[in-house]
Formats: C-alpha cells, sequence, structure tokens
C-alpha cells in the first residue's frame, strides 16, 4: 500500500507537470493517482486537463463523464468537457456545455469568453460581438478583451467602430502591440492606409527607428 508521502510526492510531481506544460508525464502520475485514490476529484480534473491537452480527447471525456456522476453541476466538469468539443470541433456541442457553465453561474468570465470564441469561430459575428460587450461591462479594463471585440467587430463589418475603439485603446495605452497589430490589420484592407498600417507593425515588433 501506498504511503501517504509516496502520494504527497506524486501529487507535488503532477502539479509541477501542469505548470511545465508537461502533459504526457502529467498522464502518468495521474493515472498512477487515479489507481491509488479512486474517484478523487482534483485527480480526475487534473488527469482530464492533461489527457486533453495531450490530444487523447476520447480518454478525456471518459473522465469527463465519470466527474459529472460524482459531481453533477459542476461548472469546472462542464468547461472541461466544452474545451474537448471545441478542440473536436463540435462547436455547437461546445457552446452547450459552456452555457451550461452559465446557468450554473451567470458570471464566470471564462464560460462567456468560450462562448463568444465559439460563435466568432461559427462566423456568427454579432452574437459574438454582444457577449464581448457584455463581458467588457463587467471586466471595463480588460484590453484583451477590448481587443477581441474589435477584431470580432472588423470581422462583421464594423471596421469605423472597430477602428475608432482600438485607436483609443492605444491612445490610452501607446505600449499595447496586439492593439496595434489588429489595427494594422484593418489598415492593411482600407484603401489609402498601408503606410500607416506598415508603421503600426514596426512599433508593434519594437523595430521602429528615428
Amino acid at each position: 500500500m501506498a504511503t501517504n508521502k509516496y502520494i504527497n510526492n506524486l501529487v507535488k510531481k503532477g502539479n509541477k507537470c501542469l505548470t511545465d506544460k508537461d502533459w504526457k508525464k502529467g498522464c502518468d502520475i495521474f493515472n498512477e493517482l487515479n489507481n491509488l485514490i479512486p474517484d478523487n476529484y482534483p485527480v480526475l480534473i487534473n488527469l482530464s486537463a492533461c489527457l486533453t491537452n495531450s490530444g487523447n480527447l476520447k480518454e478525456a471525456h471518459e473522465i469527463i463523464s465519470k466527474l459529472e456522476k460524482l459531481t453533477p453541476l459542476n461548472i469546472q466538469v462542464n468547461y472541461s468537457r466544452g474545451c474537448i468539443y471545441e478542440l473536436e470541433k463540435k462547436y455547437d456541442l461546445a457552446l452547450k456545455s459552456f452555457k451550461k457553465c452559465l446557468k450554473i453561474d451567470k458570471d464566470h468570465i471564462d464560460s462567456w469568453i468560450k462562448c463568444a470564441i465559439i460563435l466568432r469561430r461559427s462566423h456568427k459575428y454579432q452574437d459574438a460581438v454582444g457577449i464581448y460587450k457584455h463581458i467588457i461591462q463587467k471586466d471595463p479594463n480588460n484590453p484583451d478583451l477590448i481587443i477581441d471585440l474589435c477584431d470580432t467587430m472588423y470581422e462583421n463589418n464594423q471596421k469605423d467602430e472597430s477602428e475608432k475603439i482600438l485607436k483609443q485603446l492605444i491612445n490610452h495605452d501607446p505600449k499595447n502591440s496586439n492593439a496595434k497589430k489588429v489595427l494594422a490589420r484593418i489598415y492593411h484592407n482600407t484603401p489609402g492606409k498601408k503606410e500607416e498600417a506598415i508603421l503600426l507593425e514596426k512599433e508593434a515588433e519594437g523595430s521602429i527607428t528615428f
């Protein structure tokens, strides 16, 4: 029988694998832990993460199904299921899983973001824009969300609004390279804006000279 010291040592190694994103080794460690302490939620949820990120999606589904029986209406379990479906490009099922998370907790930001990403990949840009605006109301100072909103707006033929928001963001945060890259992409596809696009790209890369 494994000692507590041995199990604790395995847990530390497993957690290090998660930090290092060493998914294959993590699978081995958490599988061993699952054999030693079956039906343990932290072990199973970490095992599912390692399986998902190493591409073992069928096995990840099996672990998630087990977790669903052990912990019904668990946000992390449903979120993990959605991520697996997303990797499988089963976007309707992924969206269903993320919406289930939001039924459990309407303020689960990660699920809102995933819904927006899935809708965008499904070319439902207007719906994605609506979700990004909803999220930004809750987190108005998050530049990454604002950039994603602008990128989606551009895809939804809202170029002028997207450009306006990006310019405001860059004025507020001149070192934001991601905002400059998105604005440069817009300018590359705007007549007469090619030079501005190139300048923004150089600024984003830090290669501008005077």
